[in-house]
């Protein structure tokens, strides 16, 4: 039993080892080739296509030191939230008439509850 017990604990070690390796992936090839790395985020997220480009810089960034850190410590929950996070954004940007409408002030003097915009 050992021996499978064993056998499975190498699986693991060697699924890990890859994972973290693949995470460094984005930022190597960020620091060699951002063109590079701007068509391999646009094939995985083809959302980031509706983010300016200098959005899509910053993303690319916090995507690569994300992914490290959550191979790192194996919990992949911050690497969800930050790609779910920059897809709203990416949905802000499609609209234009939201985004306005996002980045107008809030002018309600009363300090009152904001009500959600229709849509």
């Amino acid at each position: 039993m050992s021996s499978m017990s064993e056998t499975l604990r190498e699986l693991i070690d060697s699924a890990e080892a890859a994972l973290e390796a693949s995470a460094r992936l984005p930022r190597n090839v960020a620091e060699r080739s951002p063109a590079a790395l701007s068509g391999a985020l646009a094939d995985a997220f083809p959302w980031v296509e509706f983010l300016p480009m200098a959005e899509r810089e910053v993303f690319a960034e916090e995507l690569a030191r994300t992914m490290v850190a959550a191979s790192s410590v194996d919990s992949y929950a911050p690497f969800a939230q930050l790609v779910r996070e920059w897809r709203a954004t990416a949905e802000i940007c499609a609209d234009p008439e939201l985004a306005q409408r996002l980045a107008a002030p809030i002018n309600d003097p009363t300090g009152g509850p904001v009500l959600v915009p229709p849509s």
